[in-house]
């Protein structure tokens, strides 16, 4: 007993003596309450060491220094266990956070090695300026918590942290996870010792050559938490090691490596970590189906899979059991298909009390939104943006009481929006834009007392938005309406409750004036209402509100352009009709408010373009405004252009186009060194072209100087502006030649880098306010019109340089102008000829080169434009032939030729002779042999094509017959039957020749009989044609044909040589005969009688151009034809017919033509057109004529087919010209009234050639025929004439 007493009171005396060494320090009351001396001198000479602006460590002074700020020590012993210097406002993995109470550093003093016992170091959120983690680090064997995040370390993490065997957590994120200042390590071997860790957080820090040593990490049985965000990972092998082979694969809880480069599809080990609560493994590049075995990870509660690229969902839902997720987040997958929720609506209903954030946005979901959507009572996140939802908003949505966020933004969801989404009190982002939403806006939405902000825009919306929808909406702070169909009607008097920050209603159909209450509007920075039809005064903008973008085009505001607030950035009133004068300072006429447009500090925007503004800019206007865009075109804007202009360094685009400026352009343009776009065109300026010191180098895109008075020569300087796209000098007095160094434009020449995107904000948060840069425009003349170009412009590439005094010939340097799309050179003094190299230019559209002295031929090249759609070469000194190709034969204008008189060649009427042809410049006879190289080719080609056509045709016939016997066999019996049939034929032929031949030998026409004579042969033969046979050949078939005969015609000239007085088929008994041709014969006399009445199914008769008279008793042809009552068609042109036209031929229904011309005809017209019996005058349908040779004359042209009109036979032909008829047109032709005028068909009318007179009946068809101009030609009787209508039908004699 006595001998442990004495142990344990040596031990206390050694104990106490070494403490007292230490600077321990014993009051009365035993050990005091300040800390050992080492240790505080330590802490001072660490302070001593770094920069505290923020004075965070005033605390640190006097003995006492576990009372100081940041500093614990044991209770008992008084050692400094505990020291925590964070910075409070650091965030991870962000910038911008308060920077000013950072304590800085360029090392960690050695002096913290003193702090042996020192268990908790936190220096997160501080700077150390890129010093390395020291390693002396690892000396602290008592160390568990160890955190450096944020405190901007550099270099190699130090495998020294591999001694602290006690630590627990581990932080080294670095301060920005996107920088390349990130903490590299090369080995994580080191991390295995550490078998007590819990939490490992390295994000940021450069793994790429320590991925190999992942595996690590599977040695770490404690392992609760791992975040190795942004940590340059890409192997999913060695993932798969660090978690597959682990040991506590199944106690992690966090895991988070998002924002690396992991490829691949995701490792099925993953399934292993049952007590998983959040996973994150969003922004790599992970790809294939998000596996099922996601369901059953019943502990999860956040998930977030976005920014990869997986394409499916395995059996199509991802809820499944997860009854306590409360984050799911797989948006912007880009290619994602899937559900929200299986069939079967999440039977178990669990995750309608957890799921709080839903986020499925850039994806390809498609489908309606399920109407069980409303049962998830936490949900507070919805975002459905960037899928392809279609259908209506289910109504069940208003039951999400907890909602704050909803974005259903770029869908295809329409119908109306649902009025229940007004009972979400919580909810405070709205966001249904670019979706198809019709409707009116529900009044209901303004019961949202929450809503922030109210996103409608680019819908299909109607109707009146007004303050009742408004009017309870306190938090609002962003309303955008835009690009719909909508109007607005607020009381003049409201006062809305809210104070907004953002008003877009742009292109709506706004036809009102500006609501008054947008001066109430003091935080408002962006106010959008282009594109309306707003008019009235424009609103006094006070200082008061804080309007950064104003954006008022395309309206229809009059009056003086008033204050704006002073931190204006951008102003876009262009296109109104603002005309008051500005005052001569541009200052505002309230005297009590300093700012004017020319004093506007922040304004970088500033479109005041299309006005009626006129006055002076003072010289020192914007001289201290940030502008990189300036449009003032088509006003009245005088005076000089303000030397300040000059002092914009950021300045891009300057467009003062289509002014009364004059003057010189001011030489301090040289200082804006970003300018892209310079138009001065329009204007009355003078003096020289400005040289390179006026312009910056390299930069300029578009220079426009058309329509001034600018003279001298173009500056060699130019050329240095290789980015140049569009050069427009055109409309000056411009003299000298043109520069051969514009051939060096990189840009129009397709050399160098394409155009890069102009007037891309790059600096100050205003910018993205700038509504740039869709009014970004230029007017250049293409094609001979001038053209406003604006979304195209880019792709637009013009050298104009016409109506100058330049003189010389074309460089051909111009030629290497590939890109170039328009040159024009017209109006000039140039000589020379066109470059032979001009086909190079391989986009040109349109070529404009008249007006000059250009002499020469045109090169061949010109051909190979192919896009080429507007040539002008006129008025030159041109010869030769035109070249042609397949685009300049779509040039078929001789106008783009004209007045040189040396050319020849399509299109001109002129053609090459072959003076022409050989008339070619020296230059061109080598493309002569080129041409003529190539026509070889082609022959040799054509040739060639023709042997391989011809062997492939005829080895493939015979071919296949020396292959397939029976084919051959069948082949050689079809010809052999041929030839049997042909041999027949001739044979025959020959028999019946020489038997015609014996029977003309020893017959005498003279001696023939009247009637035919033929051979007898079969009754049932229904056609009989004798086409230049001889009379006597027919007349021996009399009798032959007694029934069937339905149709006999006798070519032309049958009968010529054998006049006879009557034709022979008279004397044929033929009852069943339709038709009959006899024309253009010399038959003449009359006919029996008794013959026509026989012949009573004659349809079609033809006795034109012979010698009929009269028939038998006097009687006329036309009584005789009266008795066949089935005449369709009587052609009786061209006889000796004469008397008077009985009305008796009225009776023949379906008489469809009627030709009597150049007869002698007399008396007049039968009245009996007048019967309304007549009226069905004509057939039906084509007339039924089988001869294929058949044709009949009506409407003057050749036709088979008469018309039906309501199923009656109508009258479409009546030619009774060339007669001698005479008296009046029948008045009572018609039926109402009795007139010509009511044959409302007849369409064509010929009663030329005789000797009518009186009146034309006027009206009805009869004016349609006024264009005929022979209709009533030559018809004088009487001595009176026509009259009434004579004028409108021009009679001539």
């Amino acid at each position: 007993m006595g001998t442990s007493c004495s142990i344990t009171i040596a031990l206390f005396l050694l104990f106490l003596h070494l403490g007292l060494e230490r600077g321990w320090h014993v009051s009365g009351s035993g050990l005091a309450s300040g800390c050992l001396t080492v240790e505080r001198e330590a802490l001072l000479k660490f302070k001593s060491s770094l920069e505290d602006p923020a004075n965070r460590l005033s605390s640190w002074k006097g003995e006492h220094c576990c009372d100081w700020d940041g500093v614990r020590c044991d209770n008992i012993t008084g050692q400094v266990h505990h020291l925590d210097l964070r910075n409070v406002h650091y965030v991870p993995h962000s910038i911008g956070y308060n920077e000013d109470i950072e304590l800085r550093g360029t090392i960690l003093d050695p002096s913290l090695v003193e702090l042996t016992h020192l268990r908790y170091l936190d220096l997160s959120g501080n700077n150390f300026q890129l010093s390395p983690i020291p390693q002396f680090i690892g000396s602290f064997k008592h160390l568990r918590y160890l955190n450096l995040s944020g405190a901007s370390f550099g270099q190699a993490v130090p495998p020294e942290i591999g001694n602290l065997t006690r630590l627990l957590a581990l932080d080294l994120t670095c301060s920005n996870i996107e920088s390349s200042d990130a903490v590299i390590a090369n080995d994580l071997s080191w991390i295995s010792g550490l078998s007590h860790l819990q939490s490992v957080n390295m994000g940021g820090v450069n793994l790429t050559v320590a991925e190999s040593s992942l595996q690590a990490l599977s040695k770490l049985p404690s392992l609760l938490d791992l975040r190795l965000v942004a940590s340059s990972l890409s192997n999913p092998l060695y993932l798969s090691r660090a978690f597959c082979n682990s040991t506590s694969v199944s106690t992690i809880q966090h895991l988070d490596l998002s924002h690396n480069l992991i490829q691949g599809t995701l490792p099925d080990c993953l399934a292993n970590m049952t007590s998983l609560t959040f996973l994150d493994l969003s922004d790599n590049q992970f790809n294939g189906s998000i596996p099922h075995w996601f369901k059953n990870m019943r502990a999860l509660e956040s998930i977030s899979l976005g920014s990869n690229s997986f394409s499916h969902i395995d059996g199509g839902a991802i809820l499944g059991n997860l009854c306590k997720l409360k984050v799911l987040d797989l948006s912007q997958n880009g290619i994602l298909e899937g559900e929200i929720a299986g069939p079967h609506e999440n039977s178990s209903k669990c995750l309608t009390y957890d799921l709080e954030h839903l986020n499925l946005m850039a994806n390809r979901f498609t489908g309606t939104l399920p109407h069980w959507l409303g049962e998830f009572e936490s949900l507070r996140y919805l975002n459905l943006k960037g899928n392809s939802f279609h259908g209506q908003i289910p109504p069940s949505v208003g039951e999400l009481k907890s909602l704050r966020y909803v974005s259903l933004r770029n869908n295809k969801f329409d119908g109306q929006i649902p009025p229940s989404l007004g009972s979400l009190s919580l909810l405070e982002v709205l966001d249904l834009s670019h979706n198809g939403f019709t409707g009116h806006v529900p009044e209901s939405l303004g019961q949202c007392m929450s809503l922030k902000h109210l996103l409608l825009s680019s819908n299909f919306l109607e109707g009146v938005v007004s303050n009742y929808h408004l009017a309870n909406l306190s938090s609002l702070d962003t309303l955008d309406l835009s690009f719909n169909p909508l109007n607005f009607s607020f009381s003049s008097n409201w006062i809305p409750p809210f104070q907004l920050r953002s008003f877009r209603m742009g292109s709506c159909r706004v036809q009102a004036q500006l609501p008054h209450w947008i001066e109430t509007q003091h935080n408002l920075q962006v106010l959008d209402l282009s594109n309306n039809q707003i008019y009235g005064m424009m609103l006094n903008w006070s200082r008061n509100i804080q309007l950064d973008s104003l954006d008022l085009s395309n309206n229809s505001l009059v009056g003086p352009i008033t204050h704006f607030p002073s931190q204006i950035s951008s102003i876009d009133l262009s296109h109104n009709s603002l005309y008051w004068p500005l005052p001569q300072d541009f200052s505002i006429i309230d005297s009590e408010v300093s700012t004017s447009l020319c004093n506007l500090r922040n304004l970088q925007f500033l479109n005041l373009q299309n006005n009626s503004i006129t006055g002076k800019i003072p010289s020192d206007c914007w001289g201290n405004s940030p502008l990189f865009f300036i449009n003032l075109a088509s006003n009245k804007f005088s005076g000089h252009i303000p030397m300040s202009l000059g002092q914009q360094s950021n300045l891009r685009f300057l467009s003062l186009n289509n002014n009364l400026f004059e003057g010189k352009i001011p030489p301090t343009l040289s200082n804006c060194k970003m300018l892209e776009v310079l138009d001065l065109g329009e204007n009355k300026l003078w003096g020289e072209v400005p040289s390179l010191e006026v312009f910056l180098v390299g930069k300029l895109q578009i220079l426009r100087l058309r329509a001034n008075q600018f003279t001298g020569v173009i500056p060699q300087q130019l050329c240095s502006q290789v980015m140049l796209q569009i050069l427009d000098l055109a409309e000056n007095n411009l003299t000298g030649r043109i520069p051969r160094c514009f051939g060096d434009f990189f840009s129009m020449a397709g050399r160098g880098l394409s155009v890069p995107a102009r007037m891309t904000p790059t600096v100050g948060s205003a910018m993205a306010f700038a509504p740039f840069p869709k009014d970004e425009n230029t007017k250049e003349v293409l094609k001979g019109e001038e053209r406003l170009y604006t979304t195209t412009l880019e792709y637009v590439y013009n050298l104009d340089l016409s109506c100058n005094n330049l003189v010389g010939s074309i460089p051909e340097e111009l030629s290497n102008l590939s890109k170039l799309i328009g040159l024009n050179l017209s109006h000039n003094h140039l000589t020379g000829r066109i470059p032979e190299g001009i086909g190079a230019m391989s986009s040109l559209e349109s070529l404009d080169l008249s007006n000059n002295n250009i002499q020469g031929a045109i090169p061949a090249s010109v051909s190979a434009l192919r896009f080429l759609s507007h040539l002008n070469l006129s008025h030159n000194n041109l010869h030769g032939q035109i070249p042609t190709g397949p685009q300049l034969q779509t040039l078929n204008d001789p106008s783009i030729y004209a007045n040189n008189t040396g050319l020849c060649g399509d299109p001109l009427p002129n053609k090459c002779t072959r003076d022409h042809s050989s008339h070619k410049p020296d230059r061109g006879e080598q493309g002569q042999e080129e041409e003529e190289d190539d026509d070889h080719r082609e022959k040799v080609l054509f040739y060639l094509v023709v042997m391989l056509g011809f062997g492939t045709g005829f080895w493939g016939v015979i071919g296949i017959l020396v292959l397939q016997k029976q084919w051959r066999f069948a082949l050689f019996q079809r010809v052999e039957d041929a030839m049997d049939y042909l041999y027949v034929q001739v044979v025959v032929r020959i028999n019946k020749l020489r038997r015609y031949t014996e029977a003309h030998r020893h017959i005498s026409p003279k001696s023939q009989p009247n009637c035919l004579s033929l051979p007898r042969v079969d009754q049932g033969i229904t056609h009989f044609a004798a086409h230049a046979y001889g009379y006597d050949e027919i007349e021996s078939a009399h009798g032959a044909f007694r029934f069937g005969l339905v149709k006999a015609q006798l070519a032309p000239s049958f009968c010529k040589r054998y006049p006879r007085p009557t034709p022979v088929f008279f004397c044929m008994r033929m009852s069943s005969l339709r038709f009959l041709h006899l024309s253009i014969n010399q038959f003449n006399g009359s006919i029996s009688l008794a013959w026509f009445r026989s012949m009573r199914m004659l349809e079609s008769v033809y006795f034109s151009e012979n010698g009929f008279d009269y028939a038998h008793g006097g009687q006329s042809w036309l009584e005789i034809i009266i008795l066949t009552v089935y005449v369709e068609i009587l052609s009786l042109q061209t006889n000796q017919l004469g008397g008077v036209i009985p009305s008796e031929f009225c009776s023949i229904a379906p008489l469809c033509i009627l030709g009597l011309t150049e007869n002698n005809l007399t008396s007049s017209t039968p009245r009996c057109l007048a019967m309304s019996s007549t009226v069905s005058f004509c057939c039906s349908g084509p007339v039924p004529v089988s001869d294929p040779q058949y044709t009949s004359e009506v409407r003057g042209t050749k036709s088979r087919r008469a018309t039906i009109r309501n199923n009656q036979w109508i009258l479409v032909g009546l030619n009774l010209s060339y007669n001698h008829l005479a008296e009046r047109i029948p008045r009572n032709i018609g039926t109402i009234p009795a007139s010509i005028t009511a044959l409302s068909f007849l369409s064509y009318l010929n009663l030329s050639c005789n000797k009518l007179h009186g009146e034309v009946p006027n009206g009805g068809q009869l004016q349609t025929l006024s264009t005929e101009l022979s209709i009533c030609a030559g018809n004088v009787g009487s001595g009176i004439g026509f009259s009434g209508v004579v004028g409108t039908l021009l009679l001539k004699s």
